[in-house]
């Protein structure tokens, strides 16, 4: 620590058990200490470079483990001191001259690199704490790729990776994955005997729930029972009576249900607010850190994040926050918190309950759809366990079967899609309204391909370029929605769906059984009439007399996509036709997450398209996200299911002639001419309105067809 005061107050506090400010002098007691094994923490006043530097000239390896938790979020605000400076000169000099002091400290991170290079070759294991050392070593010029990824020249944000892991893909991911997150609660009394009571309820909770828990939880259940046995002891409260540990899904709920009893029969004197970090299972999207070890190419949305605010808040909690930037800096991350108050009575245990299992099931839902293994255990245990919770669970696809379809495409030269066609039998429902068929959503026999309807308009093909890796990823990721026995069959079918047409739209299952339109209310197989109006309003969305590009399933636009596949499509309708008014949908830029326990007066669903990351929400982004399927451009009411055609877009057209001629033209209207642009993709609204202003219209359009 370069920070003299910092370094003495920790000292103070008792967490540093000695200070140390010469090199030489810590490199003695670090072999007095080794002979020993004796436990020390030692503060060094000093810069880590030289730390590191003196380390790796050392002829004995003096190291074994290390990290770096420097506030490289903010490198060159004060967050990183460069080596080549001293503190005070460091602090003048970001002030003085910013882009000397910029320069400075990229040298100073290259520096740093290579002798972390020189302790890695003789054994040293390094981790990101995930304060950004990675990101910006990479934007210093400093060599932290993998080996792998330099050759191919790629970069972290397109697909490359660094040589060490951030301490989530090395650790804590998956311990997030299994639902144990950092869980906080703050005795509003301010009192320490309360604190103490709610520690000695927490050791009760947790050792009940090791009875029953799988051996990964119990695992966790044990050393977070250590943890909060020894915090007490160990004088952690700095400010409010406040107590952290992990705690998974079901932890947390027993935790809030016990401290909310024990407000209400007086054995804590106050209140508790009941919180936890951003940094979390669900809470934080961040491709560099929270989010690093997701692997299906959706590292950079910001899906699961957004969709935990509003989640939180649609179930009852206290306060909800959402952020740009947390950890890794602004621009580089979106996170979110709440705060709970636990009064001891019955409205707040219903919250709790609600709110805490949605907090940790989101983000157990989306890292199970990514792949990861702990998960999928811990949302299987949590459908078990939770009533009401129904997730969309991944089928993995072979990677060799994925290859050769790939390849069979490329062989093929894009070969027609809308050509082919399948003796595989489609799934019939017996009963005579054609819409009972929104009950099954992916068959267990896929229906035959149907044929490429000239009638209609179609996409243009998307331009989008993508590298092998990520058309292997695209193929795998749409292959998750169907029962390995179709993927055969449907990978070869998909890989020229992908070559021809730049996106995989599962055009087999496009629905041809049933009319593609708003039909009456009553004719939805739904539970609730909340249900059956969300199914009307998405073939509304969908029907070829309002969508632009209906079997691609964009409503207007050029791009404004109701979902990014009609596999999305027949999941979704099948969840609505299951749902009751005690459950509500999530879906992520297309892709239903799944079903989630909430109330009556909840959301029926909650709806996210194309969130990403600041710093890489760019169209090139979008587009290969788009094409990998993990997220879509939802435009407005076309990712929202509320369009009603071009009316909504003649009524503003027509409002904003007749505002332009009271401003501009005294009101005059009647021999004014109107001109402007475009019959397609924004419904062309501007004759129909000029008609209704009584003006003269003239608008311009390049497409016959449109015309």
């Amino acid at each position: 620590e370069v920070d003299a005061d910092a370094l003495y107050k920790r000292h103070r506090q008792g967490w540093v058990d000695e200070v140390i400010d010469k090199v030489p002098a810590l490199l003695e007691r670090l072999r007095e200490l080794r002979a020993s094994k004796e436990s020390k923490s030692i503060g060094y006043l000093g810069n880590i470079v030289d730390l590191w530097e003196a380390f790796a000239k050392e002829e004995e390896m003096l190291v074994e483990l290390g990290s770096d938790q420097t506030s490289l979020h903010n490198p060159f605000g004060g967050g990183y001191t460069p080596v080549s400076l001293t503190y005070e000169e460091s602090k003048a000099m970001l002030v003085d001259d910013p882009a000397l002091f910029k320069q400075h400290v990229q040298d100073s991170l290259k520096r740093q690199v290579t002798a972390l290079h020189k302790l890695e070759q003789r054994g040293l294991r390094f981790w990101d704490y995930g304060n950004a050392f990675l990101v910006e070593a990479t934007r210093a010029g400093a060599n932290v790729l993998d080996e792998a990824s330099s050759k191919a020249g790629l970069t972290p944000d397109n697909g490359g990776a660094f040589r060490w892991p951030s301490y989530i893909q090395a650790f804590m991911g998956d311990i997030f994955s299994l639902g144990f997150g950092p869980f906080r609660w703050v005795c509003t009394s301010g009192k320490e005997e309360d604190l103490q009571m709610t520690d000695k309820i927490a050791a009760s909770v947790f050792r009940e729930l090791m009875k029953h828990a799988n051996e990964k939880a119990k695992g966790q259940y044990a050393d977070n029972l250590k943890w909060v046995e020894e915090a007490g002891k160990n004088k952690m409260v700095v400010g409010s009576q406040a107590r952290i540990l992990y705690s998974n899904c079901e932890g947390r709920a027993a935790l809030a249900a016990a401290f909310n009893e024990a407000v209400k029969d007086g054995r804590v004197s106050a209140p508790i607010v009941a919180s936890r970090d951003h940094h979390d299972v669900s809470g934080t999207d961040s491709p560099y850190r929270e989010t690093s070890d997701v692997y299906d190419g959706s590292a950079f949305t910001a899906d699961m994040a957004v969709q935990n605010a509003l989640g939180d808040a649609a179930r009852g909690a206290t306060w909800v926050a959402l952020h740009n930037g947390g950890g890794v800096g602004w621009g580089e991350v979106i996170n979110g918190g709440f705060g709970l108050v636990l009064d001891g009575t019955a409205d707040a245990g219903r919250r709790a309950e609600s709110m805490l299992s949605w907090d940790v099931s989101n983000g157990l839902a989306r890292r199970s759809w990514a792949g990861n293994a702990n998960a999928q255990l811990t949302i299987r245990e949590e459908m078990q366990r939770q009533d009401g919770l129904a997730v969309t669970l991944p089928v993995k696809a072979d990677r060799s079967l994925v290859h050769d379809a790939l390849k069979g495409a490329e062989n093929a030269g894009g070969h027609v899609v809308a050509a082919r066609t399948s003796s595989v039998a489609a799934s019939k429902i017996p009963g005579a309204n054609p819409l009972e068929a929104l009950r099954v959503g992916i068959p267990a026999k896929l229906p035959a391909l149907p044929p490429r309807d000239g009638s209609v308009p179609h996409a243009p093909r998307r331009p989008v370029k993508l590298t092998d890796a990520e058309r292997e990823l695209a193929l795998s990721n749409v292959l998750r929605y169907f029962p390995p026995e179709q993927h055969e069959m449907l990978a070869a079918e998909f890989a020229e769906e992908l070559d021809t047409y730049g996106h995989i739209y599962c055009y087999r299952l496009r629905p041809v059984d049933y009319p593609m339109q708003a039909h009456r209310i009553d004719e939805y197989p739904a539970l609730c009439k909340q249900a059956a109006s969300i199914m009307l309003m998405i073939m509304n969305n969908l029907d070829k007399r309002v969508a632009q590009y209906p079997h691609e399933l964009i409503t207007y636009g050029g791009n404004g996509s109701v979902f990014s596949n009609w596999a999305q499509y027949a999941l979704v309708m099948r969840y609505l036709s299951e749902m009751t008014d005690r459950q509500t949908l999530v879906v992520y830029s297309g892709h239903p997450l799944g079903l989630f326990p909430s109330h009556p007066d909840a959301p029926r669903a909650i709806i996210t398209n194309g969130m990403v990351i600041p710093n890489y929400s760019t169209r090139a982004q979008l587009d290969k996200m788009y094409a990998t399927c993990v997220s879509q451009y939802g435009q407005m009411t076309a990712g929202s299911y509320c369009y009603i055609g071009p009316q909504g877009i003649v009524h503003g057209t027509t409002i904003s002639i007749l505002s332009a001629a009271r401003k501009w033209l005294g009101g005059r209207i009647e021999g004014v001419v109107y001109v402007s642009s475009g019959l397609g993709g924004m419904s062309g609204a501007q004759p129909k309105a000029a008609r209704i202003a009584g003006c003269i219209g003239v608008t311009a359009e390049v497409d016959a067809d449109a015309l």
